[in-house]
């Protein structure tokens, strides 16, 4: 019976998990893991669900878990992958800033120590590097790595590197001025995005960052869309958690655009510097808190 409760119990997981049912994926694989014992792809898919129904402490126990039956199984970008995704959870949804970077210092160690020298995951160290020079004012570097990274994502074929570094280019565009250029990057990458095959987390931390770049540019017209075709992204993942922040009063987001058009002193389509960054990182439901670097390894 435990074998016949094991299997069932994945499987109404793997169902879940196709129809983006975050909840019950998340319920599937809990109960399937006190039976029996989870691959690391499956201790992986876990994570996931339950990082998108912000049950974060348990999503980090379990990305821990598959991160290391990766490495048991000598699955190198396995493993990378989860500590990214990991690293990336930490900073972005929970502001713990040292542990998040010491997952992208993971990342990294494991290509290293297994003499991979050309990987994908390179481009998304290349996307935290690009982070760290952001949130630190250095918005030419930060330009520069981005560069790199969308370059790595088209030679790799990689969706979400693509998301991560258009939307981290966009934003130190119209950081350094070019709004006009920034913003139509923005929307190349929201298009991406919502309509692509992106990993939800990178979709979430986008189109919040996006939404939040176009508040701070008074663009009331572009954040209205955006913010709708966030909550049609929403409406479709069952259960969701994170990244509905901007959906908690109608057009809130676009009220707040027009409320910033009226401050003194602004001047309309003129960004405030430093706007949103990539990874910025966001409470429980998707809002900003204060900002704070990110750290690179140590």
């Amino acid at each position: 019976m435990r074998a016949v409760s094991f299997e069932e119990d994945r499987s109404a997981a793997r169902r879940a998990l196709a129809r983006q049912a975050w909840s019950d994926a998340r319920a599937g694989f809990a109960a399937a893991d006190t039976a029996g014992e989870l691959s690391a792809a499956e201790l992986e898919e876990w994570g996931l669900a339950a990082v998108l129904v912000a049950e974060y402490v348990e999503s980090e126990g379990v990305r821990e878990r598959a991160h290391y039956a990766y490495l048991d199984a000598g699955d190198v970008d396995g493993a990378a992958r989860v500590a990214f995704w990991l690293g990336l959870a930490l900073v972005t949804l929970r502001g713990e800033f040292a542990r998040g970077g010491g997952w992208f210092a993971r990342m990294s160690r494991v290509l290293a120590d297994a003499g991979v020298t050309d990987s994908v995951w390179a481009g998304y160290d290349l996307v935290t590097a690009g982070m760290r020079a952001f949130f630190g004012g250095q918005f030419e570097v930060a330009l520069g790595l981005h560069e790199r990274a969308l370059a790595m994502a088209d030679r790799f074929g990689d969706t979400d590197l693509r998301v991560l570094a258009g939307n981290g280019h966009g934003q130190a565009l119209i950081a350094r001025g070019e709004l006009a250029a920034g913003l139509a990057e923005l929307d190349e990458t929201m298009v991406l995005a919502t309509t692509g095959t992106a990993h939800p987390q990178a979709v979430g931390l986008v189109c919040c960052a996006v939404i939040n770049a176009c508040v701070e540019c008074m663009d009331v017209a572009r954040t209205a869309e955006w913010t709708d075709a966030l909550t049609r992204w929403c409406n479709r993942q069952e259960g969701l958690v994170p990244f509905r922040a901007v959906r908690r009063t109608p057009r809130g987001a676009a009220a707040a655009a027009r409320q910033v058009g009226r401050r003194p002193g602004r001047a309309a389509g003129r960004p405030r510097p430093r706007s949103a960054a990539p990874g910025r990182p966001r409470d429980r439901h998707g809002a900003l808190p204060a900002r704070r670097a990110v750290p690179g390894p140590r």
